[in-house]
């Protein structure tokens, strides 16, 4: 998938994944964030400003490894792939101006 910073600086995204088993994110074709065993929830949210991943209200951060910040998004367009199971996939904040 191809999303396209519209903005003038780096965003900072947040991204709600529905899905089963192991996840691996990746930017640009390289493996950036890991996700393991996303089916013990219904969904998981990555919260690339915070720095947190969690479920509704309890924090989920022993479900993943790799850096946030590999999750940003440059200017222009970026592209996210992955492997696994994702079922449904929400990207909020993807593009940011100052």
């Amino acid at each position: 998938v191809t999303l396209r910073n519209k903005g003038n600086c780096v965003a900072k995204p947040v991204f709600k994944i529905r899905g089963t088993g192991n996840i691996t994110l990746k930017m640009g074709g390289q493996n950036v964030f890991s996700i393991t065993n996303l089916n013990l929830f219904e969904y998981i949210v990555i919260d690339t400003v915070e720095m947190n991943t969690y479920y509704e209200t309890e924090f989920k951060n022993r479900s993943v490894s790799g850096e946030y910040k590999d999750l940003w998004f440059k200017k222009g367009d970026n592209t996210l792939s992955w492997v696994g199971a994702i079922s449904e996939l929400e990207v909020d904040e993807y593009s940011r101006w100052i």
